[in-house]
């Protein structure tokens, strides 16, 4: 039938690649949760100073801003974003701490994955040369040239994403604010 793509015609190395590169593609998705943490009143500070936050308030308002200091019973906010800019404009605002439950913290961090996306696209290329020398000899250089193109992004995005060395340390950090311990006399 024309225009039916049979898979008897695909090669197995095709095959293969684009299984990689959708497991690739899974696992990426999969990496992308926040981190949970419950954190004290009083140590939230280190974690969302000069730091993009976003809040949830209890009437339904979402803050999006930078995050400026703790004090005793509240948190300092550069607003950015509100969804309800009559309660909340945008500049620096305090929010109760009995108003604050869950922060996302989304951290700021230098990025070393342009190393690991040049070893994945060398690596693409070697993985991929040996299907595209044998499409070459058997007169299919477009699947041939198609392969090796295929290996170089999937092995960018394979370095990009999992050589970078602070993968390890999650960008987003979602902190639950843990509830004052009663004074003891």
């Amino acid at each position: 039938m024309i225009g039916r793509l049979d898979m008897l015609t695909v090669s197995t190395p095709s095959r293969m690649l684009s299984a990689l590169f959708c497991v690739s593609l899974c696992s990426a998705t999969l990496s992308a949760r926040p981190l949970d943490r419950v954190q004290a009143w009083d140590k939230l500070a280190m974690d969302i100073n000069n730091q993009a936050i976003n809040l949830a308030l209890p009437d339904g308002t979402r803050l999006r801003g930078i995050g400026r200091g703790i004090e005793a019973d509240e948190l300092v906010l550069e607003v950015r974003r509100s969804s309800n800019r009559r309660l909340h404009a945008k500049g620096i605002t305090r929010i109760p701490r009995s108003e604050v439950s869950i922060v996302d913290v989304y951290l700021r961090h230098q990025s070393n994955s342009t190393r690991g996306a040049a070893i994945g696209v060398g690596a693409g290329l070697a993985a991929a040369s040996p299907a595209a020398f044998y499409l070459g000899s058997t007169n299919q250089q477009g699947l041939g040239g198609a392969v090796i193109v295929a290996g170089a992004v999937a092995g960018w995005y394979i370095g990009h994403h999992f050589f970078d060395r602070n993968r390890t340390d999650s960008s987003h950090l979602r902190i639950t604010v843990a509830p004052p311990q009663p004074q003891t006399p």
